[in-house]
């Protein structure tokens, strides 16, 4: 099987062309790094070449070798000469697989369903970012809300109005859905056996 090649330009289309915060190779390493992790660049591609690189981005050489230096340092990128950059995910200290959730061992070659969970949305890092940025506004208070917070249950509760247009918002059932009924109609007679 053959190793997927990306070129420089789309590598650009993906992280971006800046402008970049400086020091510029920490951005531009960043960057990659971030659509590694997102999953916007997947495993096993190869990456352009610093040359390739730097001459669609506009950055000098060095910028990109320092970039793509510092991720071979982070591991996204393995220390293999004349090989290419084939872009990985970092090693995890004590490995990928938790030894409760799999006590058999992580044979390669087993599919292990014991805890299974989708790859990461490819803008899960944006939402980090943003859930973050946001995060002062509940640090004074206890952080529990058993009702939830009244932010997300308006959002819900505008998405169920706007699916059920024809009750108005003071109706319960805009967020429960319908009752079901408790019986099932006339029960039949029952018969007596001697």
């Amino acid at each position: 099987m053959s190793t997927p090649v990306l070129g420089a330009k789309r590598l650009i289309g993906i992280i971006g062309d800046g402008p970049w915060k400086a020091p510029v190779y920490e951005s531009l390493a960043a960057a990659v790094a971030a659509a590694i992790t997102d999953g916007r660049l997947p495993v096993g591609t190869r990456l352009p070449s610093e040359r390739e690189l730097a001459a669609a981005s506009g950055l000098s050489r060095t910028t990109t070798g320092r970039a793509y230096a510092q991720l071979r340092e982070q591991e996204y990128i393995p220390t293999r000469r004349s090989s290419g950059s084939i872009v990985q995910l970092p090693s995890v200290p004590g490995g990928r697989i938790d030894h409760l959730l799999s006590p058999a061992g992580g044979d390669e070659s087993e599919v292990d369903l014991t805890c299974t969970a989708p790859v990461a949305p490819p803008d899960i890092l944006d939402a980090y970012d943003r859930a973050l940025s946001r995060l002062g506004a509940y640090l004074p208070g206890t952080g529990y809300y058993p009702s939830g917070l009244p932010v997300l249950r308006e959002i819900i509760a505008d998405r169920f109005t706007r699916r059920r247009p024809d009750r108005p918002r003071s109706d319960p059932h805009h967020l429960r859905g319908p009752r079901r009924c408790s019986h099932r109609g006339p029960r039949p007679p029952r018969r007596r056996t001697r």
